[in-house]
This record gives structure tokens, sequence and C-alpha cells, in this order.
């Protein structure tokens, strides 16, 4: 499925092929040939869940890809954190889903979380591709099944996380090489129009790294080197020289002055990035950068990685770790322990280097104005997907980097009767970010397990809607609409009333109610909470 100025376009094939296909006839027919062009080229198959092209199915059958040598990392020597994570290929791949078993009718009924959607994706092919799909896979398939009824590969096993990792690997590798192909093609194409060719810079590049089984795992996200290190490959015969190697710290803040400066336009004052043609022509700048910063929010979400900012030079790695349950340092001499499995933080040995990395990203994090991190002075103790929140006088200033962030202070006394708990929201302010913004303010409440049974009750501003939602925020318990300006300020009540374990939020006269967790018997803690954007929210107060 496309997404074109007309909608929505379906067109059959495999989607690698057909999105090279459409940059080639675009190339051909669709720009002015009279005027420069920029094509990005972008390819998502390496992506989960990794579904091969039809001419990749049969590569690897054969072979074994090496293991890494940190497969089966036991993540001592380092913070907590490491352990807390959801991205293992050996806990958290789902045999269905990511690694294309077929489960048995027996298997088929208690499916649980992503493998319930393994078959969705097999059911948009038409008939011959599925013959072709179910065949790569069926022999394979019957042997796993077989050593796993002779109990060769019980779970938990390094036996059935080494079957994993073969199957995870090929396919990621099948679909690589599917965009090789697609790569090839788009040079070959150049090839042939050597005039273009001689005016036109190529760059292959990601949007990040991947673990593929370091540390045992699969995903992005953590500032190790895996995935913090991204392919960053130009070519533009005559321009640049070949086969050269930059040592200097780059990052994609630089991909936009590079571009200008290549196109002789000025680089605008707020770019933070510097432009690369220095380096592409051989010069290195003295002053040259000597860290890079690096910063992840999106905490207590997909793959549950904590968030954490750093600093990274040519030989060291500082990290922090900044959560209410995560507050602790990582020191990483990248020379000596490349792996990165081993922290050096508080070793003695170590001190003044670490001294000089926290200056070192102090400095940085002014560099960049990134002034998030401490997140309300410790008032907060419990906390997902934000990014800073920020003292008011009369309440917070909460900045959310996830869909459905939140943070929580437990109540002083716990509510065990009925209560009212009131607070103004301020319609949110919509942040430049990767996701639509979904311009939501929340007032939560939860029992004894508030990450599990949280409720939340608040305004959907660009809807126009009061709601409340479950652990599930796809699908509100309650709602209705609500008449109300995108730039209101609204004042949301909650009337808890535990006799009847009932909940009713109302706003502007209009009142909405859902049922609390049955296993509530009190509301122990009650906070805040966004989407995608930041929000002002005055003081909850409790009123009985």
């Amino acid at each position: 499925d496309f997404l074109t100025p007309l909608g929505k376009r379906r067109i059959d094939g495999y989607v690698t092929d057909i999105t090279t296909d459409l940059a080639l006839d675009w190339l051909e027919k669709g720009r002015d040939p009279d005027k420069p062009f920029l094509l990005m080229c972008q390819h998502k198959a390496p992506h989960r869940s990794w579904m091969p092209g039809p001419e990749e199915l049969g590569l690897y059958r054969d072979v074994s890809i090496p293991e890494p040598a940190t497969l089966f990392d036991d993540y001592a020597g380092r913070g907590p954190a490491l352990k807390r994570q959801q991205m293992e290929i050996d806990r958290h791949m789902s045999l269905f889903y990511d690694l294309k078993l077929v489960p048995d009718e027996e298997q088929g009924k208690p499916l649980k979380g992503i493998n319930r959607w393994w078959e969705s994706p097999l059911k948009r092919m038409t008939p011959q591709q599925r013959q072709v799909w179910d065949a790569a896979y069926a022999s394979e398939n019957a042997a796993f099944r077989e050593a796993r009824r002779q109990g060769k590969l019980p779970a938990g096993s390094k036996a059935l996380l080494r079957w994993k990792y073969q199957r995870y690997i090929k396919n990621y590798l099948r679909c690589v090489a599917g965009v090789d192909k697609s790569v090839g093609r788009m040079l070959d194409w150049l090839d042939e129009h050597p005039k273009i060719k001689a005016n036109t810079l190529v760059i292959y590049s990601s949007d990040q790294g991947f673990y593929l089984g370091e540390h045992g795992w699969f995903d992005k996200r953590w500032m190790f080197e895996e995935s913090l290190r991204m392919p960053f490959v130009l070519s533009w015969p005559g321009r640049i020289a070949g086969g050269k190697e930059r040592q200097q710290l780059a990052q994609n803040i630089d991909f936009g002055p590079t571009f200008l400066d290549l196109a002789g336009i000025r680089i605008s004052d707020q770019m933070q990035g510097i432009s690369l043609v220095p380096l592409l022509e051989g010069r290195a700048p003295g002053s040259w950068r000597d860290a890079i910063y690096y910063h992840y929010y999106e905490s207590h979400a997909v793959h549950m990685v904590p968030a954490h900012y750093g600093v990274r030079t040519q030989r060291y790695k500082l990290i922090h770790y900044y959560e209410p349950e995560n507050q602790y340092w990582e020191l990483y001499d990248l020379e000596q322990d490349p792996q990165e499995m081993t922290s050096l933080a508080g070793n003695p040995a170590y001190a003044d280097i670490e001294t000089r990395l926290r200056q070192r990203l102090t400095e940085l994090r002014q560099q960049y104005a990134d002034d998030t991190g401490d997140l309300g002075n410790g008032a907060f103790p419990i906390m997902a997907g934000i990014a800073s929140v920020k003292t008011l006088p009369e309440g917070w200033l909460v900045r959310a980097n996830a869909w459905g962030g939140y943070l929580l202070q437990p109540l002083t006394s716990p509510i065990t009767a009925q209560a009212t708990l009131r607070c103004r929201i301020r319609s949110p302010r919509e942040q430049a970010s990767g996701h639509q913004a979904k311009r939501e303010g929340y007032v939560l409440i939860a029992g004894n397990r508030p990450r599990q049974d949280l409720l939340r009750a608040g305004i959907d501003f660009a809807k126009r809607e009061i709601l409340i939602y479950g652990p599930n925020l796809r699908k509100p318990l309650a709602r209705a609409p609500l008449d109300i300006d995108p730039t209101d300020e609204i004042t949301l009540t909650l009337h808890i009333d535990m006799a009847r374990h009932q909940l009713r939020a109302t706003a502007k006269d209009q009142s909405i109610t859902a049922s609390l967790p049955p296993r509530w018997k009190n509301i122990r803690y009650t906070g805040y909470g966004a989407s995608d954007t930041t929000t002002r929210f005055s003081q909850i107060q409790q009123l009985h």
C-alpha cells in the first residue's frame, strides 16, 4: 500500500521491487529533465517482521551464519536496566509472527500478543504468492516441530536460541539482499546515463543501526555501538575520491547542512549539524567535533528501553540513565572493551576520564539546549514516555515524547471511599515529531500496580472529546463529545466511588463513567499524562 497525492494505492508485488520500480519510473518520466533533482528511494523490508521477497527466499538455506560473540550476554557488569528490556531474541521474539513458524490447530487457539497477527500479512498474498511462501519454510518448520517433539529444543535453552538466531538473521539478510539488488538497479540506471551520473551524488545510509543478535538482541534504541553507528556511504565520481574512509565523528544532523553546502545554499544558523563537505574533500578541520551527543526518550514503550543520554568520543562513552527507577552511570573504554561488556563508571583508574566526560556531556546538553532529564526534580517516582517536566507556579508543564506518556506520584493518604479530584488541563501544544501529535491531556489514577492498572481520564482537543482509557490506549472505556475550542483551558473533575467501583469524569457539564479494575481496593497514585505533546496542568486537588 502506497500513500499518494490521490490517496492510498495498492500495487501487487514485493514492496522493495515496487518501490524501486516507482523510483526508476520517476527518473525516466516523472522529473523535469531540465532541473536538478533529489530522489529519496527508501526501503522498509529490513524492518520487523523481516519478510523476504520471492527471489531471496532460498538464500542462505544451507549455510550457518556465524553467531555474534555476545549472543549469550547475561548483562553482568552493567546497570540493571539491561535486564529489564524486552528485545531479546530468546524471550521476546515471537515464533509465529517474527520467525515464520505456522501454529498447528492446538497452538493456534491460545496465541497471545504479537503472535495473534502471524497470518495478517500472509492474507494479503495471492494464492500463488502464498504457495511460494509456504513452500519456502515448510521443510524447516517440519524439522523444528520434530526436534521440539524429541525434546531437542526446550524452552529457554541455548539450542533454541541458536535456532531462533539462525531463522532471524537469515530472513534479515534476505531482506537486505533484496534492497542491495534494488540499489544495484538504481546504480545501473546512472551508468546508462553518464551525463547525469557525472553530476549526481549518491548516498547510501539508514536511520539507525540494528542489533543482529549482539547482546542477544534485535531492534535498536540503546546508545550501544550496534545501534548508535549507522552506515553512510557516498559516491560522486570526479568530485569525491573513492576508496577512502573518514574517521571523524559525524551525525545525521549533518546531512541537511551537507546537502545545502553542496547545492551552494546558505546553511541556517538554526541548524545544529556541520557540513561534511570538508571531510569529503579530504580536509579535516582542526576544529572538528571531538564528541557526539545522544538522547533516547521513549521509556516504558515498545521494547522497554529506558530513557538515557550520553556522550561518545573517539575512545570513550559515558551514558546517564536518569529515570527514578534507573538512576546510574555507565562508562566504556571502546578501545579496551569494544563490545561494551563492562562499565567502568566509578572505577578509580578512570576517575579523571569520567570527570572530563561528565563536563563534556554538560557542555553538549547546553550546546543543543537539551534541558530534559531532570523530570520534575524527583516529584514523580513513576513515569514513562516523558521527556521533560517543568515546575510552574500553578502546576506542571509536561512534555511527552511517546504515545500515552505519563508520570505518577503516590497519594499521601490512599482513597478508599468516595473522593473527588480536580485539575485544569490547558490545550497541549503540538510537537514536531515522527508521530502525529495526539493533542491529549489526562489525569491518571492507579491502584497498587500503577504500571499495569492505570486509568486515564482526560481531553482529546483534536477530536473534541472527553475520554476514559484503561491500560489499552487503543480503545477508550468511555467517550463523549465535548463542546470545546482547541485552545481552551478545561477543568476536569474525577469522582471516584469505591463502593460502586466506578470513576466518573466531568468537563463542561459532560460526564462519562467507567468501571474501576476489579482488584482495586483503593486509589494509591495520581498523576498526569499526554501523547506526543507539551501540556500544561494545574495541581491536582483532592476534594473529599
